[in-house]
């Protein structure tokens, strides 16, 4: 679903956490495919790096920001946990010709 801070971010997230710990107890290494959005894209930026620190959770502004940050914060815990590694992809934007999208 289209995730757009109707509150539905818990229900979502615990989804999330539910198949990354399906995924991770099978051994199973995960792409996750998330956003730009767990940096807090409202923020004002310059060349980040891999390297930097995330931004304290606790100063994001957006919904869709802080739902994505915690997304990333639950998978790479359970999979650290479990020792399988996990890639969190950031993708910028995503086009489509869907009206849905």
């Amino acid at each position: 679903p289209l995730v757009t801070g109707d509150g539905n971010h818990s229900i979502l997230l615990d989804g999330v956490e539910a198949l990354a710990k399906a995924a991770a107890d099978r051994g199973i290494p995960l792409l996750h495919v998330s956003s730009i959005a767990a940096l807090d894209h409202l923020r004002t930026q310059l060349l980040a790096k891999e390297e930097d620190d995330l931004p304290p959770v606790s100063t994001y502004r957006g919904d869709y920001d802080i739902f994505k940050r915690r997304c990333e914060d639950r998978i790479t815990e359970i999979y650290k946990k479990e020792k399988v590694p996990v890639v969190h992809l950031r993708v910028g934007a995503i086009f489509s010709d869907a009206h849905s999208c």
